[in-house]
């Protein structure tokens, strides 16, 4: 997937957790100042920046992702812009920008099937879920979900596994499947935890953090927050440090250490509007909001209240915009799919009426052939059978001249036994007339 990595991953990798973030993008831009022709490693390379910054500044990432996307169209190298598609897709989703991630995660999909490139195409797949999940379509997110592992287990790849099982774990936080959850956040860390993939087990342990405090299972939480926290240092995990400030801020407010907390949610709002992310900012006003009132500092709640209202309402507001957007180009990607099967099915009938044409001409010469063949066999036969006959014929004409001949022979003897016998018999009776005669004389 990333062409360039292999090389900087001999000297320092940031899953292992002897190195940091930041020490790749240095390595990558100094890779960058070797390589200011217009190739295709300059494209692998700023790809590279675009994948490194997702975690640690989207709008930078934003940036390299569409430097990327710019050169690689101008050398016309797919497997570049389809992973600056995704670069671009997974940054803008972190922005909060849903339409136009899932417009670049959707075309970063299809340049990946059409490069046959299972692996890419299923992690964009993947990553529009989350976008989906983002906007509250779980029912669509969780279809994606299962898809894109069906996808990566045909693969091998089971750290992809992993991950989605995290983002549906999440989802089914957000509906309240407490088990679901737990178990597809469990399978997920322990197969993270396999091949030492310390982003991952972050954010898997971030994820059963959320889900203890839910249950009000503090020590849990603290476990797993604490490691989060850890292993995200590692990677150099901005985002999820913020998430992490939230969760012990509320750790902190359910074992009445309100100075803890207090500290915890300060740092989460400064680090969340400075990178302007405005989800963690209502997460941290909320809980702010929630500490003052515990604490009995209840003019202190009403402004934390106020600013958690104005900001929710301007985030719900531009969410539904969003969302409506999102819904919008989905419902257009689905009219476009029932075109696209529309006109597949017109090539599929006109090639069974074709083959059925071909197979009707093809039988015809056939049965031509068939009736030619049985016609001439029949002639043949028939002749056969006239020339037996005629000489049947000639056998019964032989015969019949024999037998009339045998019986000419025998009338020939009986005429001639005949006409001895009349002989005799006159002879005989002129003997007798002469013997009368004789005796009369006497």
């Amino acid at each position: 997937m990333f062409r360039f990595l292999p090389i900087l991953f001999l000297i320092i990798s940031p899953w292992s957790g002897t190195g940091q973030t930041m020490q790749i993008i240095d390595s990558l831009r100094n890779e960058l100042e070797r390589h200011p022709k217009t190739t295709t490693t300059r494209v692998d390379i700023l790809n590279d920046l675009g994948y490194y910054y997702w975690i640690v500044n989207s709008n930078t990432s934003v940036a390299y992702g569409n430097k990327a996307l710019k050169l690689a169209e101008e050398l016309d190298y797919p497997e570049g812009a389809a992973l600056a598609k995704r670069v671009l897709g997974v940054s803008y989703w972190t922005l909060g920008q849903f339409k136009p991630a899932l417009e670049n995660l959707t075309s970063g999909e299809e340049i990946y099937r059409e490069i046959n490139d299972g692996e890419g195409a299923a992690n964009c797949l993947m990553n529009s879920g989350m976008v989906y999940a983002d906007i509250g379509d779980h029912e669509k997110a969780l279809e994606i979900y299962d898809r894109s592992i069906g996808q990566f287990a045909k693969l091998g790849l089971t750290r992809r596994i992993a991950t989605t099982f995290t983002k549906i774990g999440s989802v089914l936080i957000e509906k309240n499947q407490r088990t679901e959850a737990k178990e597809y956040l469990t399978n997920a860390l322990t197969m993270h935890a396999q091949d030492g993939y310390n982003y991952g087990m972050s954010e898997a342990h971030n994820r059963l953090g959320i889900l203890h405090l839910m249950q009000d299972e503090l020590e849990l939480a603290d476990y797993h927050i604490k490691k989060s926290m850890e292993l995200g240092e590692t990677v150099d995990d901005e985002d999820g440090r913020i998430s992490n400030l939230i969760q012990l801020g509320k750790l902190y407010r359910s074992r009445n250490d309100y100075a803890a907390s207090e500290k915890q949610l300060n740092s989460a709002l400064d680090k969340a509007r400075k990178k302007g992310l405005l989800k963690y900012q209502v997460n941290a006003l909320k809980e702010l909001k929630l500490l003052k009132r515990q604490q009995g500092r209840l003019e202190e709640s009403v402004q934390y209240y106020d600013a958690y209202i104005a900001l929710r309402d301007s985030v719900h507001n531009t969410d539904k915009s969003r969302q409506i957007a999102v819904m919008e180009f989905a419902r257009e990607m689905d009219d476009q799919e029932k075109e696209i099967a529309l006109l597949r099915q017109r090539e599929r009938t006109g090639t069974i009426i074709n083959w059925s044409i071909g197979t009707g001409a093809l039988g015809l010469m056939i049965f031509g052939f068939l009736m030619y063949r049985n016609g001439k066999q029949r002639t043949a036969k028939n002749h056969e059978l006239l020339l037996r006959k005629q000489e049947l014929l000639a056998s019964k004409e032989e015969l019949a001249k024999t037998a009339l001949e045998n019986a000419h022979l025998k009338q020939n003897e009986l005429a001639q036994d005949l006409d001895f016998k009349n002989k005799e018999l006159t002879s005989y009776t002129l003997n007798f007339v002469q013997k009368n005669e004789l005796l009369q004389r006497l």
